[in-house]
Protein backbone atom coordinates (compact mmCIF):
# COMPACT_ATOMS: atom_id res chain seq x y z
CA UNK A 1 0.00 0.00 0.00
CA UNK A 2 1.03 3.63 -0.64
CA UNK A 3 -0.65 7.31 0.60
CA UNK A 4 0.21 10.59 -1.27
CA UNK A 5 1.49 12.54 2.30
CA UNK A 6 1.57 16.63 1.81
CA UNK A 7 4.53 18.18 3.91
CA UNK A 8 4.27 21.88 4.89
CA UNK A 9 8.02 24.21 4.05
CA UNK A 10 9.28 27.27 4.13
CA UNK A 11 10.59 29.90 2.00
CA UNK A 12 13.72 30.33 4.26
CA UNK A 13 17.36 30.21 3.51
CA UNK A 14 17.28 27.21 5.61
CA UNK A 15 18.09 24.07 4.61
CA UNK A 16 14.57 21.66 5.72
CA UNK A 17 14.86 18.14 6.45
CA UNK A 18 11.81 15.74 5.62
CA UNK A 19 11.93 12.35 6.74
CA UNK A 20 11.02 9.79 4.00
CA UNK A 21 10.10 6.44 3.21
CA UNK A 22 13.09 4.87 0.44
CA UNK A 23 11.18 4.93 -2.82
CA UNK A 24 9.01 8.43 -2.57
CA UNK A 25 7.87 10.40 -5.46
CA UNK A 26 7.31 14.03 -5.21
CA UNK A 27 4.28 14.55 -6.86
CA UNK A 28 3.20 18.27 -6.49
CA UNK A 29 4.69 21.23 -4.87
CA UNK A 30 2.36 23.93 -4.73
CA UNK A 31 1.70 27.33 -3.59
CA UNK A 32 -1.81 27.46 -1.46
CA UNK A 33 -3.00 30.49 -1.77
CA UNK A 34 -5.53 30.19 1.43
CA UNK A 35 -2.45 29.54 3.64
CA UNK A 36 0.24 31.89 1.58
CA UNK A 37 2.43 28.80 2.64
CA UNK A 38 4.26 26.26 0.10
CA UNK A 39 3.25 22.47 0.65
CA UNK A 40 5.38 19.36 -1.09
CA UNK A 41 2.72 15.90 -1.73
CA UNK A 42 4.87 13.11 -1.87
CA UNK A 43 3.93 9.36 -2.91
CA UNK A 44 5.08 7.35 0.03
CA UNK A 45 4.89 3.26 0.44
CA UNK A 46 3.23 2.73 3.69
CA UNK A 47 4.62 -0.74 5.23
CA UNK A 48 6.59 -0.32 7.88
CA UNK A 49 9.46 -2.72 6.77
CA UNK A 50 10.60 -0.15 4.30
CA UNK A 51 13.82 2.17 5.68
CA UNK A 52 13.10 5.84 6.10
CA UNK A 53 15.88 8.56 5.07
CA UNK A 54 16.46 11.91 6.17
CA UNK A 55 16.04 14.00 2.26
CA UNK A 56 17.26 18.15 2.85
CA UNK A 57 15.55 20.60 0.72
CA UNK A 58 15.82 24.02 -0.63
CA UNK A 59 13.25 26.40 -2.20
CA UNK A 60 14.49 29.21 -3.53
CA UNK A 61 12.95 31.93 -5.96
CA UNK A 62 13.50 32.61 -9.91
CA UNK A 63 16.89 34.60 -10.19
CA UNK A 64 18.39 33.23 -6.57
CA UNK A 65 21.73 31.76 -6.71
CA UNK A 66 21.16 27.82 -6.50
CA UNK A 67 24.54 25.58 -5.22
CA UNK A 68 25.79 23.35 -7.94
CA UNK A 69 25.20 20.36 -4.91
CA UNK A 70 21.11 21.08 -5.50
CA UNK A 71 19.26 19.36 -7.63
CA UNK A 72 16.27 20.80 -9.32
CA UNK A 73 12.63 19.03 -8.56
CA UNK A 74 9.75 21.34 -8.73
CA UNK A 75 8.33 24.58 -9.44
CA UNK A 76 5.43 25.68 -7.69
CA UNK A 77 3.38 29.24 -9.03
CA UNK A 78 2.16 32.06 -6.84
CA UNK A 79 -1.62 32.56 -9.62
CA UNK A 80 -2.05 35.73 -7.74
CA UNK A 81 1.27 37.00 -7.78
CA UNK A 82 4.71 37.39 -9.64
CA UNK A 83 6.67 34.58 -7.44
CA UNK A 84 7.74 31.21 -8.55
CA UNK A 85 9.46 28.93 -6.07
CA UNK A 86 11.95 26.18 -6.94
CA UNK A 87 11.99 22.99 -4.55
CA UNK A 88 15.70 21.35 -5.39
CA UNK A 89 16.97 18.14 -3.36
CA UNK A 90 20.34 19.05 -1.73
CA UNK A 91 22.52 16.05 -2.74
CA UNK A 92 25.53 14.97 -0.42
CA UNK A 93 29.25 15.15 -1.06
CA UNK A 94 30.16 12.16 -3.02
CA UNK A 95 32.64 10.89 -0.33
CA UNK A 96 29.92 11.39 2.46
CA UNK A 97 27.02 8.58 0.85
CA UNK A 98 27.28 6.90 -2.42
CA UNK A 99 23.76 6.43 -2.16
CA UNK A 100 21.97 9.75 -2.41
CA UNK A 101 22.78 10.14 -6.45
CA UNK A 102 20.97 6.55 -6.73
CA UNK A 103 18.03 8.01 -4.84
CA UNK A 104 17.69 11.60 -6.89
CA UNK A 105 17.76 9.75 -9.99
CA UNK A 106 15.19 7.80 -8.83
CA UNK A 107 13.28 10.77 -7.91
CA UNK A 108 14.13 12.79 -11.06
CA UNK A 109 13.16 9.22 -13.31
CA UNK A 110 9.28 9.23 -11.11
CA UNK A 111 8.81 13.19 -11.67
CA UNK A 112 9.20 12.41 -15.41
CA UNK A 113 6.98 9.78 -15.61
Amino acid sequence: MKAILKYPLELSDKTQTLTLKEGFKPVRFEYVISDQSLCLWVEEPLLSSIPSQRFNFKVKRTGEPVNDQFSYLLTALDSFGPEAYHLFIVEEKATESRQTPTVLNTVQHSIAS
